[in-house]
């Protein structure tokens, strides 16, 4: 018998036909043995009616055994705790919790917002989640309302429940960020889908995705770039090269770094990436030694960071510990040869932040990528800013609330451009004397309605400039 529970969102009640008050309960007899596995059940949700956008399933399995006239129980998952708890993703099994994305909510303006980012843990069940989840809410990142989750169960058995063995790629349009980790995996990893490893085609999916330009992927994982030239086929060394703007040397550099576990990382003078973080640990130590692929960038992409020997001196080696490339002209790609969460804060830096080095790459990056989510207020040794600017929903349809925060008052611009660059609407040009707001119903300066896409708000005030990213979906 399988027993499950829905916390079911409300924006589709309408649609439904069970009850919908807040989370529901449902269980579902096995159905026969399935021939020639005498062992094996199977048991099949409803196709329809069931599950809507945003809906999350918590699941477990109760089987039965008789001997003798005893009967005992025994569940699957073991620990049930937090089976009715959707409060954190952390409060359930998450190997027996599905979701269906993406998460549509209502905007409180009479539209529905998407979370921009799709965090995709290619890792699951293997560690690293505390690790990556502290920093997205490190960053103020909740799940749902900023960023979904796609979860691989049994990543390196190669069964193809990737990404690309569920969407060619149409259904992440509305994603603007995709976030990858791998761990320490070396097979299997964004696979190619032909059946050799991985029957999913994880590279389809994401170059589709991209396609429509103006996308933004991180990727990090300790073997991802040698995975992906040796074990994916032609598409992964095309990925490799094209997209991620590497060559790979080797898929262990401790040899080549002269022996180094736990090398230093220094972020390169004058990148345009990592602002608040100028070095950290890349940790290969315990409990098991991590092997880390050495990496050099192709024509075109950008070494942010860099390995230094054992002294902590730069310069002395031509890996790239940190790399941006872009691909087809307006896609930007940002990959570190280790997973994130096997960086480790420098405990030797000048100024040692109250966050770790690894929340703080994350910060940098997601700022890179023009996801402001951040409060500057709660990292009192990094320079406070004259203002913020953030906007709520995004993306959003029809109109988004753009909210500023000024420290002190002063002349005020915020004006919307298009990817092209042109200016489309001046919504501010004056003094402003507290913290206030703007809407923008998606029209320029005429009047007219522009199109669905990614647009950009430019805040001005004194010497600080603030760029984010909006979509507009109709």
């Amino acid at each position: 018998l399988i027993h499950y529970t829905i916390d079911a969102n409300p924006v589709f009640d309408p649609y439904r036909t069970e009850p919908t008050t807040g989370v529901r309960a449902g269980s579902i007899i096995a159905s026969e043995k399935r021939i020639p596995e005498p062992t094996t059940w199977s048991f099949d949700l409803p196709d329809t009616g069931l599950l809507f956008p945003g809906d999350v399933l918590h699941y477990y399995i109760l089987a039965a055994d008789e001997v003798a006239g005893d009967v005992q129980y025994s569940t699957l998952p073991a620990d049930t705790v937090g089976y009715s708890n959707f409060s954190d993703p952390w409060l359930y099994d998450r190997s027996f919790t599905v979701r269906a994305l993406p998460s549509i909510h209502s905007d409180g303006f009479g539209g529905f917002m998407l979370p921009q980012i799709l965090f995709w843990n290619d890792f699951a069940n293997r560690g690293n989640e505390a690790e990556w989840y502290g920093a997205l809410a490190n960053h103020s990142l909740a799940q749902g309302r900023d960023y979904d989750i796609y979860y691989t169960n049994a990543p390196s058995s190669g069964v193809g429940n990737g990404l690309g063995g569920r969407t060619s790629g149409l259904a992440l349009e509305h994603y603007t960020e995709l976030i990858y980790t791998c761990g320490d995996l070396g097979v299997n990893t964004i696979s190619n889908g032909d059946f050799n490893n991985d029957a999913g085609d994880d590279i389809g999916a994401i170059v589709n995705w991209m396609s429509e330009g103006n996308k933004d992927l991180f990727l990090t994982g300790d073997n991802l770039a040698s995975d992906l030239g040796i074990n994916a086929g032609a598409e992964g060394i095309s990925f490799l090269e094209t997209v991620m703007g590497l060559n790979v040397s080797t898929n262990d550099i401790r040899s080549f770094i002269d022996n180094q576990i736990t090398p230093l990382v220094l972020a390169v003078p004058g990148n345009p990436v990592f602002q608040t973080v100028d070095s950290w640990i890349a940790y290969g130590g315990c409990t098991q030694i991590n092997t880390f692929d050495g990496v050099t960038t192709r024509a075109g992409a950008t070494r942010l960071a860099e390995f230094t020997d054992a002294s902590g001196n730069p310069g002395a080696y031509g890996y790239s510990a940190a790399t941006l490339n872009v691909y087809n002209t307006t896609n930007r790609v940002v990959t570190l040869p280790y997973d994130l969460g096997y960086v480790y804060t420098d405990p030797n830096a000048k100024t040692l932040a109250p966050i770790s080095d690894r929340s703080r790459i994350l910060r940098d990056i997601l700022n890179f990528f023009s996801i402001g989510h951040w409060d500057p207020s709660s990292s009192p040794d990094f320079p406070v800013a004259e203002f913020a600017v953030t906007n709520y929903p995004n993306p959003f349809n029809p109109s988004t609330k753009i909210s500023y925060t000024i420290k002190t008052a002063g002349h005020l611009t915020l004006k919307i451009y298009n990817v092209r660059g042109q200016l489309l609407r001046t919504l501010i040009d004056g003094p402003v004397e507290a913290d206030g707001f703007v809407m923008w119903d998606g029209t320029d300066d005429t009047g007219g309605s522009v199109a669905s896409g990614v647009y950009f708000s430019d805040a001005r005030m004194g010497i600080d400039t603030q760029v984010n990213k909006m979509m507009l979906i109709k």
